[in-house]
């Protein structure tokens, strides 16, 4: 897991660019931890790499549909990208998956002006 150390350092830092190579390292050791698919994904949006940010978001969600956070970062992501119509949806799903923890998030979401919940 050293990987998975290094890359959040590197976020940490601001070299996102090597988070999310380093990322990537600890994803081919172990595919199927979604937490390393949402930090990825949060380095890529962090560069502005929007497309690239959700899939990885999705990837996580996949992995796990159970964790509101997967849910709520793949819709922010997709609202940076100006894709507004699906943060709705997303966010939704977010709201069904776990109440109480997305309500948290869904308050961002309305300082964010999204308005079709």
């Amino acid at each position: 897991m050293e990987k998975v150390r290094q890359s959040n350092e590197a976020c940490q830092l601001g070299d996102f660019q090597t988070a999310v190579k380093l990322y990537g390292e600890a994803l081919r050791a172990d595919p199927q931890n979604c937490i390393l698919y949402s930090n990825r994904s949060a380095a890529h949006l962090k560069l502005g790499q929007y497309q690239t940010a959700l899939n990885d978001a999705v990837k996580a969600r996949l992995l796990n549909p159970k964790w509101p956070k997967v849910s709520v970062w793949a819709g922010l992501r997709i609202f940076y990208s100006r894709l507004q119509v699906k943060t709705s949806l997303v966010l939704h799903h977010s709201l069904q998956v776990q109440r109480v923890e997305s309500l948290r998030f869904c308050q961002i979401a309305s300082l964010l002006n999204i308005s079709q919940l």
